[in-house]
């Protein structure tokens, strides 16, 4: 995997631009989520030429998983067709349950690199950040459903819609497996890919990252001056 990371960060624009055809095009979601390919699709994504490459990688990796089989599904071939027939039968997983979120399963697999990358590219080339703050926002709850179910009865309407606008911010900070439960109370450990996620997303217009601000805000003032630090 150095060896490709090296090489994408000094071939010229002509090789670059081969080898992510022959080598990711279509293949960045499964590469994303592997112990050791992920660190070559971070450098991918930092070695990235032009925004209609940046462009490309953004909607491949932010693209819920429907959205993304529709796409491989476009042409059909008796491979595809194949597919289809196996998704009929396929039993729920926690991905469908979730809407199949791949920014989910990055974080889920403790890929947060790979997160912090792509809003890093967005911001370079000034393409896909709405697209990547709402893959963001979708982001399901990593707690366990009973915690929200405890709270619900502890606190009042008003804290509960408090403490579910706090969650995405919650979420973001809790990548790496750092834990900083939805439903409240002091901040655990900040995760360094989290906290660097929530700094390049804040240089976007404010448009494309209101919802995340408005998570940040709802925090209470000690979590708050713990992120600004």
């Amino acid at each position: 995997s150095h060896l490709l990371e090296v090489a994408l960060r000094f071939a010229d624009d002509a090789l670059f631009a081969e080898l992510y055809r022959r080598l990711f095009r279509g293949r960045l979601r499964r590469l994303s989520l592997h112990p050791r390919a992920n660190f070559v699709v971070q450098a991918l994504l930092r070695s990235l030429r032009d925004a209609a490459q940046a462009t490309m990688c953004l909607e491949e990796l932010c693209a819920a998983d429907s959205e993304a089989d529709a796409e491989v599904d476009a042409t059909p071939t008796a491979k595809s067709n194949k597919k289809r027939k196996e998704k009929k039968v396929k039993a729920p997983t926690q991905d469908s349950a979730t809407g199949g979120s791949h920014l989910a399963k990055l974080l889920r697999k403790q890929r947060g690199g790979v997160v912090a990358a792509l809003a890093a590219t967005a911001q370079r080339f000034r393409a896909g950040r709405s697209q990547f703050c709402r893959a963001l926002a979708k982001l399901p709850p990593s707690t366990s459903s009973h915690a929200d179910a405890d709270v619900s009865n502890d606190v009042s309407a008003k804290e509960r819609r408090q403490l579910q606008r706090q969650r995405l911010v919650r979420e973001v900070l809790g990548m790496e497996g750092r834990r900083n439960d939805a439903h409240g109370g002091a901040l655990g450990p900040l995760s360094v890919t989290g906290c660097l996620t929530l700094s390049t997303v804040f240089q976007y217009p404010f448009d494309c990252c209101q919802q995340l601000s408005d998570s940040l805000c709802a925090l209470d003032a000690a979590s708050t001056l713990r992120v600004a630090r």
